[in-house]
């Protein structure tokens, strides 16, 4: 089955972007994939404290992803969800996961959590867009699935 990847940051914009996503996967049936990717920076061998800070955070947003899933199911009877959390950088993960993961499609939101950096999408997003393996698809928060 064809594989749609939504990197989500759990922000406003990454949750239209999910909606979009669950729709077409719906209507193509499709498998979905929500991915969340916890940043880790700093590198976990010379910083310990940051490593159970990221096993910290990789944990709470499994279980974000847990209920996120759960309400998606029940507006999305049928749909295959499937969740993942990964830690690193968002862009390489993303990247790595649709490479490796034979997934068709990404949907990301057009802007997350981040700062300003990016004005037109995200630095994420324009990394994601830049690199990707398979085609990807920006949703902005405005955006509906028709």
């Amino acid at each position: 089955m064809k594989t749609i990847l939504v990197p989500t940051d759990f922000s406003t914009t990454a949750g239209n972007a999910t909606e979009y996503a669950c729709q077409m996967a719906a209507h193509l049936q499709r498998k979905l994939v929500l991915l969340h990717v916890v940043d880790s920076s700093n590198s976990l061998l010379e910083v310990p404290d940051h490593a159970l800070e990221t096993l910290d955070k990789k944990f709470a947003a499994v279980n974000t992803l847990k209920a996120y899933r759960s309400s998606l199911r029940e507006k999305f009877p049928g749909l295959q969800i499937d969740i993942d959390c990964m830690a690193g950088d968002a862009a390489e993960v993303i990247y790595e996961y649709s490479l490796h993961r034979s997934v068709s499609l990404v949907i990301i939101g057009m802007k997350g959590k981040g700062d300003f950096s990016e004005r037109i999408m995200g630095t994420t997003t324009t990394a994601v867009v830049r690199s990707a393996p398979c085609p990807v698809l920006v949703i902005n928060k405005k955006v509906v699935f028709k």
